[in-house]
């Protein structure tokens, strides 16, 4: 996803070629098209450099482990949130 995208729903094309190549524009005489509805959300509000400070473990794991922010280099208060893989909330502790 770029980094400027129009936030909200929005839609996108998908084409497939007959020699099944992916394309965005331009002609084909065979082949499949198909339109999604992308949602566009804010990114998560993390640093990408804090991720080499932040341990998870064990991994894989069966719904219990260890994130473990001493490597954080903050002072300020740190929220973890869990979220599913269908974006529902599950845990939050400070």
């Amino acid at each position: 996803m770029p980094v400027d995208a129009r936030l909200g729903s929005t839609t996108m094309r998908l084409r497939v070629l007959y020699t099944g190549d992916i394309e965005s524009c331009g002609n084909a005489s065979y082949g499949e098209v198909e339109d999604y509805t992308v949602n566009v959300y804010d990114p998560l509000s993390i640093d990408e450099s804090d991720f080499a400070n932040i341990n998870v473990y064990p991994n894989p794991n069966e719904g219990t482990f260890t994130v473990d922010l001493r490597k954080l280099n903050t002072t300020n208060d740190v929220t973890v949130e869990l979220y599913t893989i269908s974006g529902q909330l599950i845990h939050q502790s400070k």
